[in-house]
Order: C-alpha cells, then sequence, then structure tokens
C-alpha cells in the first residue's frame, strides 16, 4: 500500500505529541493536587457514603504532635481506621486532598508511551518505505513474480489485499514478500504480477510490485 509520506508522519507526529501531552497533564494535575502542601498521613475517622460518591473524615498529627482533623478530599475506597497519604495546603488545614494513587500515575506513563511508540512506529514505516522506494527507483530490477497467497481486511465498503508473492533474482534465488492494495489486482491466488526488486546495504531485499 502507497503511503500518503506527508498525512502519515504528520499523524505519527500528532500521536508523539499526544501521548507526551497525556503524561505531561497527569504531571501537572497531580503538581496542581500537591501544590505548596505538606504530605502527611491521615488516619481516616468516618466514612459516609452518598449516591455512588464517598466522603471521608479524618485527622492527622502536625509538627508538635497536635491531633488536627480534617475533610478528606479524594479519599477513594477507604475505610475507617485506614491510613492514607494526602497534602494538607497552608491557608486550608482542615482539608486533606489525597495524593494520586501510583497506579495512575504508572497508568498515565504507561498508555503515553504506547501512543508514542505507536508514533513512532508508523514515522519508522513511512520513512522506510521512502527510502527503499528511493532505492527501487535508482537501482531496481524487473522481474515476473506470483502471487501464492492473499489475506483480506477491511470492512464491506473497502477491502485491503495483503498478497504473498514468490519472485526470483537474477541469480534464480527465490525471495517473498508482501505487498497490499485496495485494488483487485492483488487478490487471485496464482496470478502473474511485475515485481521490482534491489538489494539494500544490509543485504535485505526491497520490493514492490509495480
Amino acid at each position: 500500500m502507497k503511503y500518503n509520506v506527508k498525512k502519515a508522519i504528520a499523524i505519527g507526529i500528532v500521536l508523539i505529541l499526544f501521548g507526551i501531552g497525556i503524561f505531561a497533564f497527569a504531571c501537572i494535575k497531580e503538581k496542581a493536587k500537591s501544590g505548596e502542601g505538606t504530605l502527611v498521613e491521615c488516619t481516616v475517622t468516618d466514612v459516609t457514603l452518598i449516591g455512588k460518591r464517598r466522603y471521608a473524615d479524618g485527622y492527622y498529627l502536625d509538627k508538635d504532635g497536635n491531633q488536627i482533623d480534617v475533610e478528606i478530599v479524594n479519599a477513594g475506597s477507604v475505610s475507617v481506621n485506614d491510613t492514607i497519604d494526602a497534602y494538607i495546603l497552608p491557608n486550608n488545614p482542615n482539608t486533606a486532598q489525597v495524593k494520586s494513587p501510583m497506579s495512575l500515575m504508572l497508568f498515565a506513563g504507561a498508555f503515553s508511551g504506547i501512543v508514542c511508540l505507536g508514533g513512532l512506529f508508523i514515522i519508522k514505516s513511512v520513512l522506510k518505505e521512502v527510502s527503499e522506494k528511493k532505492l527501487l527507483d535508482a537501482e531496481g530490477k524487473f522481474t515476473k513474480g506470483r502471487i501464492i497467497d492473499v489475506r483480506v481486511d477491511g470492512d464491506k465498503n473497502v477491502k485491503f489485499y495483503f498478497a504473498k508473492i514468490l519472485y526470483q533474482d537474477a541469480d534464480g534465488i527465490e525471495h517473498t514478500f508482501e505487498d497490499c492494495d485496495d485494488k483487485h489486482r492483488l487478490s487471485r491466488i496464482g496470478e502473474s504480477v511485475n515485481v521490482r526488486y534491489a538489494v539494500k546495504k544490509n543485504g535485505k531485499y526491497a520490493n514492490d510490485v509495480i
């Protein structure tokens, strides 16, 4: 399948930026929660469930050992006598903002990493195809190949045909590769196709159907 190179690279860049943005947003949100507050250990003394929201009260000990009663915000699934880490803001010592679970930050990091890797994969694949096309345009040799297998993907509106093609190079050595097209020209097993090939610097072959 031939790519719109600029569009594909743009999609890859957008995915990378999106992934970075997700993680940055998670970090900023976590920092906003903590503000300039002090991290303390709160003990839960009461839990109230209203609808699907859980509200908790508790206390912590200040630096002088005094017990300070607080409302615990975003307490999550806690029970009485549980201890939980939370931030106390200087201007509101009676409200404790729960620190985000590390699992959430790990999830944000993992998800953003997957998105970024997806973007990098798209860019790498497109640049590889561009490089191979330049090589084939400059040094490509022509021969006949034969479709030996076909798999179909897509839906009732658009179908993509992934054809496995067998050919012989000038030395009589057989090679196989897969090409893709949304036309019917690669849809029939046994059909002959025109193949172009060239040897890359690493000794592997670049191939396409023309």
